[in-house]
């Protein structure tokens, strides 16, 4: 990866740290964005459904993110499919509210004690549009 200034490193702290071997200094994952992008930045499309279930648009996004990112000690990149913090409402049927960079849940609740227990709904269409991203 570009971005990563140690690589080599960071693999053989982290081979300490899952063997129980003494380090001397705790794992550190620090990401820093880049004052100028490390390479042309793809165009996205703005937050809304497409995406966060859109495997393409996923990619433009997380691409975007390695260039313009640095990652410094321990810090690996990961490809996060989340949808917002708070997936399990919208699974529960609550409705997204989509802004610039983050998504708000609907409250779906008004009065617990008339709501019922928790089910699960496998025809939910944000699990559904989730478990596509994974399978």
């Amino acid at each position: 990866m570009k971005n990563v200034e140690n690589e080599q490193e960071s693999k053989e702290w982290f081979r300490a740290w899952w063997n129980r071997s003494s380090i001397s200094r705790p794992l550190m994952g620090i990401k820093v964005r880049c004052d100028k992008t490390i390479e042309h930045l793809e165009p996205e499309v703005p937050s809304n459904k497409t995406h966060y279930l859109n495997v393409e648009e996923l990619l433009k996004r997380y691409l975007n993110y390695l260039r313009n990112h640095l990652f410094i000690a321990e810090a690996h990149s990961n490809l996060s499919i989340d949808i917002g913090s708070g997936p399990m409402a919208l699974y529960l049927d609550s409705e997204p509210i989509f802004d610039e960079d983050i998504v708000w849940v609907q409250d779906c609740v008004d009065d617990w004690n008339e709501w019922g227990p928790l089910r699960y709904n496998p025809s939910n269409a944000w699990w559904k549009g989730h478990v596509s991203l994974i399978c």
